[in-house]
């Protein structure tokens, strides 16, 4: 049997590779700072979701305050603004012809 993440192409480290780059991040950075580059990597990543969060908020009362829906949805072309000539359309036939489609 397959598992799904294979199925996907994704690849997973397994117990080996991880213990390759743990071992190989001890060696480059040393026992002794290990704790300080987990604690920066840490705040990093904190002040990243907080941005990303603080942004998302602001967009949404930005949507809020034009009165628009948060979420936008989309207009068919009948509905558009402005524009009320006939569209020419081409569509496939049997066989994939192409017919053309003046309405």
């Amino acid at each position: 049997m397959v598992s799904p993440a294979a199925l996907a192409g994704i690849w997973t480290p397994g117990f080996w590779e991880i213990l390759i780059v743990f071992l190989a991040v001890l060696i480059i950075f040393g026992p002794k700072s290990i704790p300080q580059l987990g604690r920066s990597l840490g705040r990093g990543m904190r002040e990243f979701k907080n941005a990303t969060s603080k942004f998302s908020e602001a967009m949404d009362d930005i949507d809020e305050e034009d009165g628009k829906p948060a979420k936008p949805t989309a207009k068919a072309p009948s509905q558009l603004d402005g524009d009320s000539a006939p569209r020419e359309s081409v569509a496939t036939g049997p066989q994939g012809a192409r017919v053309k489609d003046n309405g």
